[in-house]
């Protein structure tokens, strides 16, 4: 009896896009991940919103991601 196609399995771990990206783009893109603000980012990275928006658009760029879903994604590894 024949099962079907076989599943295969991501091991996890973040995108390899993301290694693109500076150790400040990195710690803003795992805060952009879990979904807040970018003034709840900003306070806790201790930046500015302005500083916060740039960044976004960095990781956007670098990393070719449509939006801040798809940095939660490729964070998650998915």
């Amino acid at each position: 009896q024949t099962l079907g196609v076989p599943l295969l399995l991501h091991a996890g771990g973040p995108s390899p896009a993301l290694a693109k990206l500076g150790r400040r783009e990195r710690a803003a893109a795992a805060l952009i991940a879990d979904g807040p603000s970018n003034k709840i980012i900003a306070d806790r990275l201790g930046l500015t919103v302005g500083t916060v928006k740039d960044y976004v658009h960095r990781v956007l760029v670098k990393t070719g991601l449509s939006n801040r879903a798809a940095i939660a994604a490729a964070v998650a590894g998915r």
